[in-house]
């Protein structure tokens, strides 16, 4: 009963549609609470208009903003993404936007991008922005004037890499961009889940070898099929 109800369960993770259980190890987080600590100034530049602020709507938190407007990143954080395993690389974080999320004198607020630590944030791509019209932007940022949380898929894990953050330079006016509680984290198949799936294809190959053999059968690769002995 044990063997079969390990066979069932590791069909069903295995079949189409199905999802494994999932670890999300976390490889980044700031809540500007503690300073710029983390971050550097753009590569790029020689200065950044980076300044941690109260929250507009929550008094007592802080959340970072731009004094000025700028183009290919503001301030940078480098993250190291070197994680075993991982399914998944993605970014989570808020978003306060006062702009109109348009292209023009008013809109084009905050902008995230990534990129390698020896490259800029375009050459890998924008992870979010509010302008609909920018090229290359994979996630749109919504300009409501209220805060947003976004959670996005970047980019396989295997390498470090820079996270990006800017108020971008067409935007009406510095400081109405703010960003906050950001996390990177790896996504990971469950230790568990593996090892119910290792149990579960052992169990399989157990059971179809001794079928094999009572039909005077041997397996023929591994276990999937039986070939009658000769």
């Amino acid at each position: 009963m044990k063997t079969n109800l390990v066979i069932t369960v590791a069909l069903l993770l295995l079949s189409p549609g199905s999802t494994l259980a999932e670890v999300h190890v976390q490889l980044f987080s700031e809540d500007f609470e503690s300073g710029l600590g983390q971050w550097q100034t753009y590569y790029q530049h020689t200065t950044n208009s980076a300044e941690i602020v109260e929250d507009p709507l929550f008094p007592g938190n802080h959340a970072v903003h731009f004094l000025e407007v700028t183009s290919g990143g503001d301030i940078q954080t480098e993250i190291d993404a070197n994680v075993p395993g991982v399914i998944e690389l993605r970014v989570a974080f808020d978003y306060l936007g006062y702009g109109d999320g348009q292209a023009g004198p008013n809109g084009r607020g905050g902008f995230m991008g990534h990129g390698p630590v020896d490259l800029g944030i375009y050459y890998d791509g924008v992870v979010a922005g509010t302008d609909p019209d920018y090229p290359q932007l994979q996630h749109l940022l919504v300009d409501d004037v209220g805060w947003r949380r976004y959670d996005f898929a970047l980019f396989p894990a295997g390498t470090s890499f820079r996270l990006v953050l800017e108020d971008f330079q067409n935007s009406g006016a510095a400081g109405d961009a703010y960003f906050d509680n950001i996390e990177v984290y790896a996504v990971i198949p469950e230790p568990a889940t593996l090892a119910l799936l290792v149990l579960g294809g052992l169990a399989l190959l157990g059971r179809r070898r001794g079928a094999c053999r009572s039909r005077r059968s041997r397996p023929v690769r591994g276990f999937l099929t039986c070939q009658n002995a000769r």
